[in-house]
């Protein structure tokens, strides 16, 4: 069983109450019976992970009055509807305005289990629709907030060196990409040229004076 098996019943009817209980709970649900529609709103949020059945006609607060807070608070909540009355109308208007089901008194157990369960799995999926939302914008924001770190704000980066496509950064004064910092390549001196003497001045050429 699950929290999805819940059914929140509202009936003035203390007979009545007594054994819708008792035939939902041998159906495997977990009723939460209320004579009074506003104490079936006490203590109920968006995160009700069951279903509401609700009679109509109720002294106070009726059955549509009921399923219209319970509509503005979360309008994903199933809310069944059971009247004694054929009103054709108001289960059309009902129906119209956002309700699950309509059912009229009497109405057998096994029509009335078939629609809470299908009330029961449609709140079930809205559930796990939610929760993985919830972990999806969960992740997506921790994520972004990785990802700015300091050194990735305006002012830091605009302190940095502009890069070329290949990482390599520039100097600002430097024509070429990837130069700034390298020394310009000279071609290796050469040595001076040898004194090259005529052989005929070698062969005439006497001794120096002393």
């Amino acid at each position: 069983m699950t929290d999805h098996s819940i059914v929140r019943l509202v009936d003035d009817d203390a007979d009545l109450l007594a054994a819708q209980e008792q035939a939902l709970r041998i159906a495997g649900f977990t009723p939460e019976p209320f004579s009074r529609a506003q104490d079936a709103l006490a203590g109920l949020t968006a995160d009700f992970p069951g279903v509401i059945l609700s009679d109509v006609r109720m002294p106070g607060m009726d059955g549509l009055e009921l399923f219209r807070r319970i509509h503005d608070m979360d309008e994903d909540l199933p809310v069944i509807l059971l009247t004694g009355h054929g009103d054709v109308d108001m289960a059309v208007a009902a129906l119209k305005a956002g309700a699950c089901d309509f059912l009229t008194k009497p109405v057998g157990l096994d029509a009335l289990t078939a629609a809470l369960r299908r009330a029961s799995a449609t709140r079930a999926l809205v559930m796990e629709n939610r929760k993985l939302r919830q972990g999806i914008a969960a992740r997506v924001g921790a994520g972004f907030r990785r990802s700015r770190q300091p050194g990735d704000a305006p002012s830091a980066r605009r302190g940095r060196p502009a890069c070329g496509k290949r990482g390599r950064c520039a100097d600002p004064g430097a024509g070429r990409v990837g130069q700034g910092n390298r020394r310009p390549r000279h071609s290796p001196a050469k040595p001076p040229p040898r004194a090259q003497l005529c052989p005929d001045r070698l062969r005439h050429a006497g001794p120096r004076p002393l």
